[in-house]
């Protein structure tokens, strides 16, 4: 939470103009309070921001001499709310906002640190400068040989991906990611990241832009009907069940504590590989789901070369995999210890 409302500050202050680092450790950019207290806008970089090591937040206006500052541990004032405002963010990223510094000030003073409150906050990105929507490649030069090879490799891994994501493409020779399927990452419909997955066999197959902490596909997070919430490893696994991609075998604090806000079910459902094993033991320390359908055994529901998600779902279609990865699900810590133990082997 500390880190991150210095995030908010700087993400929206930065759309005011440039901001310059001084040799006392402030940052000075033109002040967005001297409009709204009856002087001309600034443009002469008379607002001063110092952010201290234990995330303290410090702003002075050294013209109209608008002064606002919070430190952990404690609310959001009313005039850092205003301040806020006066920099453009949304009155919803205020609310929020306020909503974790008193859930973090309670933790703090019950002492209950190691489950304090983060609330995810991630500045806006670019995709590589030539990626442009498979929907301007379809209209605009549909037979570009490297835009067909890029929608036959998603066709062969699954005919219905190319459906269900909003993909772009770059076709430019020389871009870090070119042939390659573009996955734009969202966070409350902002482009934050991206990752690329290249279609031609190599050592390195994806290449990304990602934000610390960011849980691919976590908007579903936030709808009010959702009565569970499967946890993926793969950006295509997300896509594939409309659920969230942890991005990797392992969460941070941050990510744990997000997900743990979220007062509805979590199921983890692991790639069959051994550093799967590691989200496993994530899930039976949060007192998670997990879910293994059989590929093995009399009870063999998927197909025993079927390692994640995408894979069942490219062979058996959505409705399957859901229903098996539902009847599948176990919460006892022993029994997923047991489970965990013949993924893949040993």
């Amino acid at each position: 939470m500390t880190k991150t409302l210095s995030d908010i500050i700087l993400a929206h202050w930065s759309k005011t103009g440039k901001i310059k680092h001084t040799s006392s450790g402030w940052m000075a950019g033109n002040s967005p309070c001297c409009v709204h207290r009856g002087e001309s806008a600034d443009t002469r970089q008379r607002g001063g921001l110092m952010i201290a090591a234990d995330g303290s937040v410090t702003f002075n206006c050294f013209n109209c001499k608008y002064k606002v500052s919070w430190q952990p541990g404690r609310m959001i004032s009313e005039k850092m709310k205003t301040f806020l405002q006066w920099l453009g963010v949304p009155a919803e990223e205020i609310r929020q906002i306020t909503f974790w510094s008193w859930l973090e000030r309670d933790q703090v003073l019950s002492g209950n640190t190691e489950t304090a409150a983060w609330w995810p906050h991630f500045a806006t990105n670019e995709l590589p400068k030539g990626a442009k929507p498979f929907e301007w490649w379809a209209q605009n030069d549909p037979t570009n040989p490297g835009f067909n090879e890029v929608l036959a490799y998603l066709a062969n891994r699954d005919p219905d991906l190319i459906h269900k994501y909003d993909y772009f493409y770059d076709d430019d020779k020389d871009s870090k990611a070119a042939r390659s399927v573009i996955v734009p990452f969202y966070f409350q419909s902002q482009i934050v990241g991206w990752s690329a997955r290249k279609i031609d066999k190599g050592k390195y197959r994806y290449m990304s832009d990602t934000p610390t902490h960011y849980l691919f596909n976590a908007d579903v997070l936030d709808r009010k009907n959702r009565k569970f919430v499967l946890l993926v490893e793969g950006v295509f696994d997300a896509i594939n069940l409309n659920c969230v991609g942890v991005l990797g075998s392992t969460l941070s604090k941050e990510q744990i504590n997000w997900l743990n806000s979220i007062e509805i079910p979590k199921i983890v459902v692991p790639d069959r590989n051994k550093a799967g094993k590691s989200l496993v033991d994530v899930a039976i320390k949060e007192k998670w789901g997990v879910s293994l359908p059989a590929n093995s055994g009399p009870n063999k529901v998927w197909e025993e070369g079927i390692t994640d998600v995408s894979d069942a779902v490219a062979k058996y279609g959505f409705l399957y995999v859901m229903d098996t990865i539902l009847d599948a699900t176990v919460t006892d810590a022993v029994e997923i210890e047991l489970k965990k133990y013949y993924m893949n082997g040993k």
